[in-house]
């Protein structure tokens, strides 16, 4: 499981296998393709754009995709080449209501 912590009141510090320090507001954002796919797998609600779009990943198939909350019609997570994103880094991030339950 990844470990949450506050490195200062307005950062939070992630412990994966490379060191991630962000400024937060009240969402962690900015996130490369390795990222969203460690924390949809641990379970965090990673969203794109805003909280209407969030990926999800369909474990046996290990696909990810953009699904959006409205309509239910999903995008792939990446183009056919499955390392371009279909978003800018900066569209994606953690909600902050995934933070609160990982620190808590």
């Amino acid at each position: 499981m990844t470990r949450w912590f506050l490195s200062s009141p307005d950062k939070l510090a992630f412990s994966w296998d490379f060191p991630v320090t962000t400024r937060i507001s009240d969402t962690i954002q900015s996130m490369k393709l390795a990222e969203i796919h460690r924390a949809v797998d641990e379970g965090l609600m990673v969203h794109w754009q805003n909280k209407g779009y969030e990926v999800v990943c369909f474990s046996n198939a290990r696909q990810y995709l953009i699904r959006c909350h409205a309509t239910g019609h999903c995008i792939g997570l990446t183009q056919a080449d499955g390392l371009t994103l279909n978003g800018r880094e900066d569209d994606f991030f953690i909600g902050e209501s995934s933070l609160r339950s990982s620190l808590g």
